[in-house]
């Protein structure tokens, strides 16, 4: 197998989906389409990945081995053209696997604009403190040195000067701890960080149990299309979910599927979905309509996820406003209130 050099993102996952559904519903022999669709990468920085693809492709004769062999695509995705190929449906699955993984670009990049604005704007207004530190309170030492007074020596100056160092280090200290906090989120120490945040922040744990639900849905819908049973399907939600909580909610679920319960009972159990949607599910599974159901609910979870990171960061929005204005206040002030006094004693 080739090496992997890291899976492809989420966008380019669902765009390759989408393109081999295309091809497969239209009639043309995958063998045939290949190359014009390694084609549309050449230049890019994925062409090397499609022409191993391809090379694999006329070698092991399948996508599946293509794609295992190319090392550059997760294990759900190879799991699941493997079911489309052995089941005879693998444009119907690659159709439902371009919605699954566009639907993931969707929510990391939700996730990433969250993360990156009130990082800019903590940048931001370390910024404009450090410059009014070390640029402008200099000059104005230097201008009341000339009237003979000492900017140093003003209680009002030095407060000032004081609290703009004090926000000025909280500030250093918050993108010193984003920064670690973005660095372990790349490593194997994830799981632990995301449970350290969603202790301290709520509203991190709602948008966790919400992203876990709806990608639950979007697996499960996905292989029910697909013609997999529903234990099968259950199953296949450990291979795609990275946090802990949610794995074990899922071997626990299919546990419950093996001893007989029914979906809806099973997922109760685990409180995965809330109550309405609980009911939602047993009328699904009733009438034979549950695929439907957890397609819906994977959207209404996503929709939830996003509305809770909007909500975080609209209410860091304001605490941040309000500590940049504090801190140029303070700044401002203890330099005009020496000035004010200098100006009182001329008169």
């Amino acid at each position: 197998m080739a090496k992997n050099k890291g899976i492809l993102p989420s966008e380019e996952l669902g765009l390759f989906c989408d393109q081999v559904a295309m091809v497969l519903k239209a009639g043309i022999p995958l063998h045939d389409a290949f190359p014009s669709l390694c084609n549309n990468y050449a230049g890019t920085p994925y062409a090397e990945t499609f022409a191993r693809v391809n090379r694999a492709l006329c070698e092991k004769g399948t996508l599946n081995e293509a794609l295992k062999e190319a090392g550059n695509f997760p294990n759900y995705l190879c799991g699941m053209v493997r079911v489309g190929e052995i089941s005879g449906r693998l444009d119907d699955i690659m159709e439902a696997l371009a919605r699954y993984y566009t639907r993931e670009a969707a929510i990391r990049q939700g996730i990433k604009s969250a993360v990156t604005y009130p990082l800019v704007l903590i940048l931001l207004m370390a910024a404009v403190i450090a410059v009014l530190l070390v640029s402008v309170m200099p000059v104005f030492s230097q201008v009341y040195a000339s009237l003979g007074a000492n900017l140093t020596e003003n209680a009002a100056a030095g407060a000032g000067i004081a609290l703009g160092k004090t926000i000025l280090g909280i500030v250093a200290a918050l993108i010193l701890l984003l920064l670690l906090i973005l660095a372990l989120m790349r490593t194997s120490a994830r799981g632990r960080t995301m449970r350290a945040l969603a202790r301290l922040v709520p509203q991190i744990a709602q948008a966790s149990r919400a992203l876990f639900a709806s990608r639950f849905a979007s697996v499960v819908s996905t292989m029910l299309l697909s013609g997999c049973d529903l234990d099968q399907a259950v199953e296949m939600v450990g291979q795609v979910v990275s946090d802990t909580a949610g794995r074990g909610a899922t071997q626990r679920c299919a546990a419950s599927l093996r001893t007989g319960k029914r979906f809806a009972e099973a997922v109760h159990n685990e409180g995965i979905y809330e109550p309405i949607h609980e009911k939602m599910l047993a009328v699904g599974e009733q009438s034979g309509k549950l695929d439907a159901v957890m397609a819906r609910l994977a959207t209404l979870y996503e929709q939830k996820a996003d509305h809770v990171i909007q909500s975080l960061v609209a209410s860091i929005e304001p605490v941040l406003v309000v500590l940049l204005c504090v801190a140029i206040g303070g700044i401002l002030l203890s330099v005009m209130l020496p000035l004010l006094s200098i100006m009182a004693g001329m008169v």
